[in-house]
């Protein structure tokens, strides 16, 4: 009756994740995923918090995905873990940290001052579920631009310059500072 490796971690980033809350409830949350994204800094001068603790070394973000939402925990190195988001409206099948964007296409930022930002894929779509991407401010945790589709996003993937979107048979590639193809 020994745990397997995976039901251990999942215990350990449960007692993380309520380390900093109010006492654990009887009937934890299921967890149903767990991503470690790195944090480039978009604006050092107005999230000193979140510059490099080393070198050039940013500070991890945790996201742990639950049945019934999201949370981001910013782990700066040799200080303790903070809350920096959680949603609790349903599932979440991808949540992607947007980096700082390069303007290669003559186009400037129209969300510089929202960033950074995340791109999260939900079941809350109006339609199908999963068929929306939303770009949320982890400064404000303002929805600040979405992206509706016809067909259910399997994945997510951001550069500077580009979000690409996947879904089973093609994808479509947005602009990062204005998320237009």
């Amino acid at each position: 009756n020994d745990k397997s490796v995976m039901e251990s971690v999942v215990d350990f980033f449960s007692d993380v994740a309520y380390s900093h809350n109010a006492p654990k409830p009887d009937d934890k949350e299921k967890i149903t995923w767990v991503r470690f994204e790195q944090c480039d800094v978009n604006d050092l001068n107005s999230n000193p918090d979140m510059s490099p603790t080393s070198g050039n070394l940013y500070p991890l973000l945790l996201v742990i995905g639950y049945t019934n939402g999201v949370q981001i925990w910013l782990i700066p190195g040799s200080v303790e873990a903070q809350e920096v988001m959680s949603m609790r409206q349903g599932p979440i099948r991808i949540l992607r940290v947007l980096p700082q964007p390069k303007d290669v296409f003559g186009r400037s930022d129209m969300f510089v001052t929202k960033r950074p930002l995340v791109a999260i894929c939900d079941a809350s779509s109006a339609g199908q579920p999963y068929c929306c991407v939303k770009f949320v401010s982890l400064r404000t945790g303002d929805e600040v631009h979405n992206i509706t589709f016809s067909h259910p996003v399997t994945d997510i993937k951001c550069s500077e310059r580009l979000v690409v979107v996947a879904f089973s048979e093609r994808i479509a590639a947005f602009d990062s500072c204005q998320f237009r193809q």
